[in-house]
Protein backbone atom coordinates (compact mmCIF):
# COMPACT_ATOMS: atom_id res chain seq x y z
CA UNK A 1 0.00 0.00 0.00
CA UNK A 2 1.50 2.93 -1.33
CA UNK A 3 1.08 7.20 -1.36
CA UNK A 4 0.16 7.72 2.13
CA UNK A 5 -3.10 6.59 2.52
CA UNK A 6 -5.13 7.91 5.64
CA UNK A 7 -8.83 6.99 6.08
CA UNK A 8 -10.49 10.39 7.60
CA UNK A 9 -12.37 9.22 10.62
CA UNK A 10 -13.26 11.97 12.12
CA UNK A 11 -13.60 11.93 15.83
CA UNK A 12 -17.37 13.38 17.22
CA UNK A 13 -18.34 10.22 18.17
CA UNK A 14 -19.01 11.73 22.11
CA UNK A 15 -21.29 14.16 21.03
CA UNK A 16 -23.89 11.40 20.10
CA UNK A 17 -22.88 8.81 22.94
CA UNK A 18 -24.27 9.56 26.15
CA UNK A 19 -25.78 6.52 26.73
CA UNK A 20 -23.39 3.87 25.11
CA UNK A 21 -21.58 1.32 27.03
CA UNK A 22 -18.21 1.23 26.14
CA UNK A 23 -14.57 3.16 25.79
CA UNK A 24 -12.17 1.73 23.64
CA UNK A 25 -8.18 3.12 24.54
CA UNK A 26 -5.41 1.15 23.64
CA UNK A 27 -3.40 0.39 27.02
CA UNK A 28 0.57 0.84 26.59
CA UNK A 29 3.04 -0.41 28.95
CA UNK A 30 6.39 0.53 29.10
CA UNK A 31 8.38 -2.14 28.78
CA UNK A 32 6.41 -4.57 26.79
CA UNK A 33 6.61 -5.58 23.56
CA UNK A 34 3.86 -6.86 21.08
CA UNK A 35 4.15 -8.97 18.09
CA UNK A 36 2.45 -8.79 14.68
CA UNK A 37 2.32 -11.03 12.07
CA UNK A 38 1.26 -9.03 8.41
CA UNK A 39 0.60 -9.78 5.16
CA UNK A 40 0.05 -6.99 1.88
CA UNK A 41 -0.68 -7.73 -1.48
CA UNK A 42 -0.27 -4.92 -3.60
CA UNK A 43 -1.65 -4.99 -7.42
CA UNK A 44 -0.18 -2.08 -9.61
CA UNK A 45 -1.05 -1.23 -12.83
CA UNK A 46 0.87 2.02 -14.44
CA UNK A 47 0.61 4.03 -17.59
CA UNK A 48 3.28 6.21 -18.28
CA UNK A 49 3.30 7.88 -21.73
CA UNK A 50 1.55 5.24 -23.12
CA UNK A 51 3.30 2.39 -21.59
CA UNK A 52 1.24 0.10 -19.52
CA UNK A 53 2.60 -1.84 -16.33
CA UNK A 54 1.17 -4.39 -14.38
CA UNK A 55 2.91 -5.79 -11.46
CA UNK A 56 1.99 -7.26 -7.89
CA UNK A 57 4.35 -7.40 -5.12
CA UNK A 58 3.15 -9.87 -1.76
CA UNK A 59 5.22 -8.26 1.38
CA UNK A 60 5.31 -11.09 4.54
CA UNK A 61 6.52 -9.61 7.93
CA UNK A 62 7.07 -10.62 11.44
CA UNK A 63 7.28 -7.57 13.32
CA UNK A 64 7.34 -5.93 17.01
CA UNK A 65 6.31 -3.04 19.00
CA UNK A 66 8.43 -2.19 21.93
CA UNK A 67 7.50 0.54 24.21
CA UNK A 68 9.96 2.63 25.99
CA UNK A 69 8.51 4.69 27.85
CA UNK A 70 4.35 5.90 28.55
CA UNK A 71 3.61 9.40 29.21
CA UNK A 72 1.04 10.83 32.06
CA UNK A 73 -1.59 11.23 28.78
CA UNK A 74 -0.94 7.76 28.27
CA UNK A 75 0.91 8.32 24.89
CA UNK A 76 3.61 5.45 24.45
CA UNK A 77 6.83 5.75 22.60
CA UNK A 78 8.53 2.88 21.22
CA UNK A 79 10.31 1.11 18.65
CA UNK A 80 8.66 -0.62 15.58
CA UNK A 81 10.79 -3.25 14.52
CA UNK A 82 11.64 -6.29 11.76
CA UNK A 83 12.28 -9.95 12.76
CA UNK A 84 11.31 -11.54 9.61
CA UNK A 85 10.21 -10.21 5.62
CA UNK A 86 9.74 -11.57 2.30
CA UNK A 87 8.56 -9.30 -0.57
CA UNK A 88 7.80 -11.45 -4.09
CA UNK A 89 6.14 -10.82 -7.03
CA UNK A 90 3.13 -12.99 -8.60
CA UNK A 91 5.81 -15.40 -10.38
CA UNK A 92 6.93 -15.85 -6.55
CA UNK A 93 10.36 -14.23 -7.90
CA UNK A 94 12.16 -13.08 -5.00
CA UNK A 95 12.98 -9.40 -4.58
CA UNK A 96 14.02 -9.51 -1.00
CA UNK A 97 14.48 -11.86 1.96
CA UNK A 98 15.48 -11.83 5.70
CA UNK A 99 15.09 -14.14 8.26
CA UNK A 100 15.56 -13.77 12.46
CA UNK A 101 16.71 -9.88 12.41
CA UNK A 102 17.50 -9.34 15.62
CA UNK A 103 14.67 -7.38 17.74
CA UNK A 104 14.91 -3.65 17.75
CA UNK A 105 18.09 -3.90 14.66
CA UNK A 106 16.16 -2.70 11.89
CA UNK A 107 13.05 -0.33 13.06
CA UNK A 108 11.14 3.04 12.65
CA UNK A 109 11.02 5.07 15.72
CA UNK A 110 7.09 5.79 16.31
CA UNK A 111 4.57 7.52 18.72
CA UNK A 112 1.36 6.54 19.38
CA UNK A 113 -1.45 7.52 22.12
CA UNK A 114 -3.99 5.95 23.85
CA UNK A 115 -6.88 6.29 20.38
CA UNK A 116 -4.55 5.17 18.21
CA UNK A 117 -2.91 7.91 16.88
CA UNK A 118 0.28 6.79 14.87
CA UNK A 119 3.17 8.84 14.27
CA UNK A 120 6.27 7.41 12.37
CA UNK A 121 9.20 9.72 12.77
CA UNK A 122 10.62 8.05 9.89
CA UNK A 123 10.02 4.47 8.08
CA UNK A 124 11.81 1.21 6.64
CA UNK A 125 10.90 0.41 2.45
CA UNK A 126 12.30 -1.31 0.08
CA UNK A 127 13.24 0.25 -3.36
CA UNK A 128 13.36 -1.59 -6.25
CA UNK A 129 15.15 -1.17 -9.38
CA UNK A 130 17.29 -2.74 -12.31
CA UNK A 131 20.40 -2.70 -10.36
CA UNK A 132 19.88 -3.39 -6.85
CA UNK A 133 16.69 -3.87 -3.96
CA UNK A 134 17.78 -1.11 -1.32
CA UNK A 135 15.98 -1.66 2.41
CA UNK A 136 16.00 2.03 3.19
CA UNK A 137 16.08 3.84 6.16
CA UNK A 138 14.18 7.53 6.67
CA UNK A 139 11.65 9.67 4.69
CA UNK A 140 9.71 7.43 1.69
CA UNK A 141 8.90 10.57 -0.48
CA UNK A 142 10.49 10.29 -4.02
CA UNK A 143 10.61 7.03 -4.23
CA UNK A 144 7.54 7.10 -5.60
CA UNK A 145 6.12 5.90 -9.55
CA UNK A 146 5.50 9.46 -9.57
CA UNK A 147 9.10 11.19 -9.13
CA UNK A 148 10.51 8.22 -10.85
CA UNK A 149 9.19 9.66 -14.40
CA UNK A 150 12.02 11.38 -14.50
CA UNK A 151 15.51 9.66 -14.17
CA UNK A 152 17.41 10.56 -11.64
CA UNK A 153 19.86 9.65 -8.81
CA UNK A 154 19.15 9.83 -5.09
CA UNK A 155 20.87 9.06 -1.86
CA UNK A 156 19.18 6.56 0.60
CA UNK A 157 20.61 5.03 3.86
CA UNK A 158 20.70 1.81 3.33
CA UNK A 159 20.13 -1.23 5.68
CA UNK A 160 21.26 -3.50 3.11
CA UNK A 161 21.41 -4.18 -0.51
CA UNK A 162 19.80 -7.30 -2.27
CA UNK A 163 20.86 -9.24 -5.32
CA UNK A 164 17.70 -8.52 -7.99
CA UNK A 165 18.22 -11.69 -9.44
CA UNK A 166 17.85 -13.64 -6.28
CA UNK A 167 16.63 -11.57 -4.03
CA UNK A 168 19.91 -12.20 -1.36
CA UNK A 169 22.07 -9.75 0.08
CA UNK A 170 24.84 -8.73 -1.64
CA UNK A 171 28.29 -9.77 -0.05
CA UNK A 172 29.04 -7.32 1.32
CA UNK A 173 26.30 -6.53 3.55
CA UNK A 174 25.53 -9.14 7.35
CA UNK A 175 22.52 -9.16 9.39
CA UNK A 176 24.58 -8.73 12.72
CA UNK A 177 26.28 -4.88 11.09
CA UNK A 178 22.67 -3.05 10.10
CA UNK A 179 22.73 -1.28 12.77
CA UNK A 180 24.13 1.54 10.95
CA UNK A 181 22.58 2.45 7.57
CA UNK A 182 25.18 3.20 4.42
CA UNK A 183 24.64 5.94 1.79
CA UNK A 184 23.63 4.23 -1.42
CA UNK A 185 23.12 6.03 -4.61
CA UNK A 186 20.14 4.55 -6.73
CA UNK A 187 18.55 5.58 -10.41
CA UNK A 188 15.32 6.38 -10.16
CA UNK A 189 13.06 5.82 -13.71
CA UNK A 190 9.54 4.59 -14.42
CA UNK A 191 10.43 1.50 -13.35
CA UNK A 192 11.60 1.98 -10.02
CA UNK A 193 8.76 1.11 -7.04
CA UNK A 194 8.51 2.24 -3.38
CA UNK A 195 7.38 -0.60 -1.38
CA UNK A 196 6.81 -0.65 2.72
CA UNK A 197 7.48 -3.66 4.48
CA UNK A 198 5.81 -2.84 7.18
CA UNK A 199 2.40 -2.17 6.89
CA UNK A 200 2.40 1.48 8.24
CA UNK A 201 -0.61 2.71 6.54
CA UNK A 202 -2.85 0.18 7.92
CA UNK A 203 -1.76 0.77 11.12
CA UNK A 204 -3.00 4.84 10.78
CA UNK A 205 -6.14 3.33 10.30
CA UNK A 206 -6.74 1.73 13.77
CA UNK A 207 -8.16 5.31 15.07
CA UNK A 208 -10.25 4.92 17.73
CA UNK A 209 -13.12 7.15 18.54
CA UNK A 210 -13.71 9.15 21.34
CA UNK A 211 -16.67 8.65 23.82
CA UNK A 212 -18.39 4.94 24.53
CA UNK A 213 -19.62 2.71 21.98
CA UNK A 214 -22.46 0.42 21.57
CA UNK A 215 -23.10 -2.63 19.05
CA UNK A 216 -25.00 -1.35 16.17
CA UNK A 217 -23.35 2.56 16.21
CA UNK A 218 -22.96 3.95 13.46
CA UNK A 219 -21.21 7.12 11.90
CA UNK A 220 -20.90 8.76 7.71
CA UNK A 221 -18.75 11.60 8.21
CA UNK A 222 -18.15 13.17 4.61
CA UNK A 223 -14.78 15.29 4.77
CA UNK A 224 -14.50 17.02 0.98
CA UNK A 225 -14.75 14.62 -1.76
CA UNK A 226 -14.04 11.36 0.85
CA UNK A 227 -16.99 9.89 2.53
CA UNK A 228 -16.51 7.60 5.40
CA UNK A 229 -18.83 5.02 7.37
CA UNK A 230 -17.88 3.89 10.94
CA UNK A 231 -20.50 0.99 12.36
CA UNK A 232 -19.73 -1.03 15.37
CA UNK A 233 -20.83 -4.32 14.38
CA UNK A 234 -20.14 -6.62 17.52
CA UNK A 235 -19.12 -5.17 21.39
CA UNK A 236 -17.82 -7.15 24.50
CA UNK A 237 -15.44 -6.62 26.80
CA UNK A 238 -13.39 -9.31 25.29
CA UNK A 239 -14.26 -8.10 22.08
CA UNK A 240 -14.87 -5.11 19.71
CA UNK A 241 -15.52 -5.21 16.25
CA UNK A 242 -15.60 -2.46 13.89
CA UNK A 243 -16.15 -2.02 10.39
CA UNK A 244 -14.46 1.26 8.39
CA UNK A 245 -15.65 1.73 5.04
CA UNK A 246 -14.45 4.84 2.00
CA UNK A 247 -15.24 6.02 -0.71
CA UNK A 248 -14.55 9.42 -2.99
CA UNK A 249 -16.96 11.93 -4.78
CA UNK A 250 -15.26 14.22 -6.78
CA UNK A 251 -18.38 15.94 -8.00
CA UNK A 252 -18.53 17.36 -4.21
CA UNK A 253 -16.96 20.41 -3.20
CA UNK A 254 -13.96 20.36 -1.10
CA UNK A 255 -15.73 22.78 1.30
CA UNK A 256 -18.47 20.14 1.46
CA UNK A 257 -18.51 18.80 5.09
CA UNK A 258 -21.42 16.45 6.82
CA UNK A 259 -21.89 14.38 9.93
CA UNK A 260 -24.68 11.26 10.19
CA UNK A 261 -24.94 9.51 13.45
CA UNK A 262 -26.68 6.91 14.98
CA UNK A 263 -27.21 5.12 18.41
CA UNK A 264 -28.29 1.55 18.31
CA UNK A 265 -30.96 2.34 20.78
CA UNK A 266 -32.30 5.42 18.82
CA UNK A 267 -31.69 7.46 21.87
CA UNK A 268 -29.07 9.67 20.26
CA UNK A 269 -28.55 11.03 16.44
CA UNK A 270 -26.74 13.38 14.92
CA UNK A 271 -27.09 15.45 11.45
CA UNK A 272 -24.95 18.11 10.70
CA UNK A 273 -23.36 20.51 8.05
CA UNK A 274 -19.58 20.53 9.41
CA UNK A 275 -19.16 24.59 8.52
CA UNK A 276 -22.21 24.83 11.08
CA UNK A 277 -20.07 23.19 13.82
CA UNK A 278 -17.74 24.03 16.29
CA UNK A 279 -14.30 23.73 15.18
CA UNK A 280 -13.80 21.66 18.41
CA UNK A 281 -15.60 18.64 17.13
CA UNK A 282 -13.66 18.34 13.83
CA UNK A 283 -10.46 17.23 15.45
CA UNK A 284 -9.45 13.88 14.86
CA UNK A 285 -8.26 12.06 18.25
CA UNK A 286 -4.82 13.99 19.57
CA UNK A 287 -6.10 17.50 18.31
CA UNK A 288 -5.33 17.49 14.75
CA UNK A 289 -7.62 18.34 11.75
CA UNK A 290 -8.07 15.85 9.11
CA UNK A 291 -6.36 17.68 6.30
CA UNK A 292 -6.72 16.59 2.33
CA UNK A 293 -4.17 18.62 0.60
CA UNK A 294 -5.82 22.19 1.83
CA UNK A 295 -4.40 22.76 5.61
CA UNK A 296 -6.40 22.93 8.59
CA UNK A 297 -9.22 25.31 7.34
CA UNK A 298 -10.87 22.65 5.20
CA UNK A 299 -14.58 22.31 5.82
CA UNK A 300 -15.31 26.47 6.80
CA UNK A 301 -16.03 28.76 4.28
CA UNK A 302 -17.41 27.77 0.96
CA UNK A 303 -16.60 27.86 -2.67
CA UNK A 304 -17.98 31.24 -3.12
CA UNK A 305 -15.36 32.64 -0.99
CA UNK A 306 -12.62 31.92 -3.61
CA UNK A 307 -11.62 33.82 -6.55
CA UNK A 308 -11.91 32.12 -9.84
CA UNK A 309 -7.95 31.33 -9.97
CA UNK A 310 -8.38 29.83 -6.56
CA UNK A 311 -11.81 28.09 -8.13
CA UNK A 312 -9.76 27.07 -10.37
CA UNK A 313 -6.90 25.88 -8.40
CA UNK A 314 -9.19 23.91 -6.15
CA UNK A 315 -10.41 21.85 -8.89
CA UNK A 316 -6.98 21.19 -10.14
CA UNK A 317 -6.00 19.74 -6.57
CA UNK A 318 -9.34 17.97 -6.69
CA UNK A 319 -8.62 16.19 -9.84
CA UNK A 320 -5.03 15.06 -8.69
CA UNK A 321 -5.97 13.60 -5.36
CA UNK A 322 -6.11 9.77 -5.22
CA UNK A 323 -9.34 8.16 -5.99
CA UNK A 324 -9.76 5.99 -2.87
CA UNK A 325 -11.71 3.24 -2.40
CA UNK A 326 -11.65 0.99 1.69
CA UNK A 327 -13.32 -1.54 2.97
CA UNK A 328 -11.33 -2.55 6.96
CA UNK A 329 -12.68 -4.66 9.40
CA UNK A 330 -10.57 -4.43 13.26
CA UNK A 331 -11.36 -6.20 16.25
CA UNK A 332 -10.46 -4.96 19.30
CA UNK A 333 -9.75 -6.26 22.77
CA UNK A 334 -11.22 -3.80 25.47
CA UNK A 335 -10.02 -5.19 28.27
CA UNK A 336 -6.32 -5.58 27.29
CA UNK A 337 -6.62 -2.31 25.42
CA UNK A 338 -5.17 -4.14 21.53
CA UNK A 339 -5.93 -4.53 18.79
CA UNK A 340 -6.55 -8.12 17.37
CA UNK A 341 -6.87 -8.41 13.44
CA UNK A 342 -7.00 -6.08 10.79
CA UNK A 343 -8.14 -7.01 7.47
CA UNK A 344 -9.65 -5.75 4.37
CA UNK A 345 -8.33 -3.86 1.19
CA UNK A 346 -7.78 -0.32 -0.30
CA UNK A 347 -7.94 0.65 -3.68
CA UNK A 348 -6.27 3.67 -4.91
CA UNK A 349 -6.21 5.64 -7.96
CA UNK A 350 -3.90 8.32 -9.26
CA UNK A 351 -4.19 10.33 -12.30
CA UNK A 352 -1.55 13.19 -12.34
CA UNK A 353 1.37 14.23 -14.48
CA UNK A 354 0.53 11.89 -17.19
CA UNK A 355 1.21 8.88 -15.17
CA UNK A 356 -2.09 6.83 -14.57
CA UNK A 357 -1.39 3.99 -11.63
CA UNK A 358 -4.10 2.03 -9.52
CA UNK A 359 -2.78 0.17 -6.81
CA UNK A 360 -5.34 -2.12 -4.96
CA UNK A 361 -3.96 -3.14 -1.82
CA UNK A 362 -5.39 -6.44 0.26
CA UNK A 363 -4.16 -6.84 4.05
CA UNK A 364 -4.25 -9.28 7.03
CA UNK A 365 -2.53 -8.19 9.95
CA UNK A 366 -2.68 -10.18 13.76
CA UNK A 367 -1.47 -10.06 16.84
CA UNK A 368 0.33 -12.83 17.84
CA UNK A 369 1.71 -12.16 21.41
Amino acid sequence: MKNGILLVLVSIVSSISSAFALELNYSWKAGETQYYYAQVTDQLNTSVMGMNMREQFTTTTNFGLHILSVDAQGTAKGLLFIQNFTVVDSKNTVYASLKDIPNNLIHSDVMVDRKGNFTFLNKVFLVTSDNSHVLAYGNAEGTSVATGAQTDNIKLDAYAEFDPKTGKLKPNYVVSQMSQTKPVNVKIDEQTQSLMVMPYDFLELLLLPDGNLNQGDNLNVQSGIYKTNFVVQSMSPQLAVVQIKMTTDKSASMFDGNVQGNSADGSMSIDMDINEMDSSMMQMPGGVMPDMGMGSDMGFGTDMDLTPEDQAAMEFGKAMSPDITANIQASFNPSLGRFELVSGNVLTKINSMGIKMEVNSVLTMRRIQ
